[in-house]
Order: structure tokens, then C-alpha cells, then sequence
């Protein structure tokens, strides 16, 4: 953040105080002005972010895990169409893919982050036990996953 003074009257991104024109700020582009003694409040939200995405990274891992075992457990396939033909997607690539999925969806609820990933992979998990085809086209996996909640 630069420290800088206010050029232009509004309020505090973090506490919502007004900020009048010459008053010292913090301001970055990505959090914009704030009030010098709301960085430590900031600071806090963020990192309570990070804490909450990597617990949500962590649960999507595992949903994805159990989503792809349930997939192999059906006998189902999942391929992908290249150049070459198609071929079969690694395991790992393949929960890697779903883990990104689940928690792309779970941002788009607005839920807390490990309720979201978990509603979206029992979603998931219940479109896809409906699935009879001995393939399924990773853009077809996607589409499951993404209309799951």
C-alpha cells in the first residue's frame, strides 16, 4: 500500500469513516483508500482469507478425490479429445481439474467457503450417479459439476 494524501473526499474501505481531501491515507489499487490505523484490521481480513481458501482448496482436494473415485467405481471413462484422439485423463489430473471445479463453484455461492464446496460436491456427486455412459468427455464432467448446486 502507498502511503499518500487524499486527493479526493470518500469513505474507508475497511471501516467506512469518511476521509476528507488532505488527509493521509493508505491506498492500493486492488483495496483502495483506507484510514492509516485500519491496515492492522486489513491486514487481518486478508489473512483470514487465505486461511479460509486454503481450507477450502484442502476440502475441495478431498470431495474431488471421492468424486473421482465414485466415477471409477461406475465404470466411467473420463476422456479428452486432443490431436491425437482420445485419451483417458490421469487420475491425478483429473482431481487436480474437479478440485478447481468445486472450488470455482463454491465461490459462486454465497455460503461459507467449506459449507459451498461441500454442497457443491454433493451436487456433483448426485448428477453424476446418474451418468450411464461408459465415457463422459471432461467438458461433460465440468458441465456436471458446475450445475450441481
Amino acid at each position: 500500500m502507498t502511503k499518500m494524501t487524499a486527493k479526493f473526499p470518500g469513505s474507508c474501505k475497511v471501516c467506512g469513516n469518511p476521509i476528507a481531501r488532505g488527509q493521509e491515507i493508505l491506498w492500493s489499487r486492488e483495496h483502495g483508500a483506507i484510514n492509516p490505523e485500519c491496515l492492522p484490521r486489513l491486514q487481518s481480513r486478508l489473512e483470514e482469507r487465505r486461511e479460509q481458501r486454503t481450507r477450502m482448496a484442502s476440502l475441495a482436494r478431498q470431495e474431488a478425490e471421492r468424486l473421482v473415485q465414485q466415477v471409477k467405481a461406475q465404470g466411467i471413462q473420463v476422456i479428452l479429445v486432443t490431436t491425437r484422439g482420445m485419451i483417458e485423463v490421469s487420475r491425478e489430473k483429473l482431481v487436480n481439474h474437479v478440485a478447481e471445479l468445486l472450488c470455482k463453484k463454491a465461490e459462486e455461492l454465497d455460503l461459507d467457503p467449506v459449507a459451498a464446496v461441500q454442497l457443491a460436491a454433493q451436487g456433483a456427486s448426485e448428477r453424476l450417479s446418474r451418468v450411464n455412459e461408459p465415457q463422459l468427455h471432461v467438458a461433460e464432467l465440468r458441465n456436471y459439476i458446475s450445475h450441481s448446486a
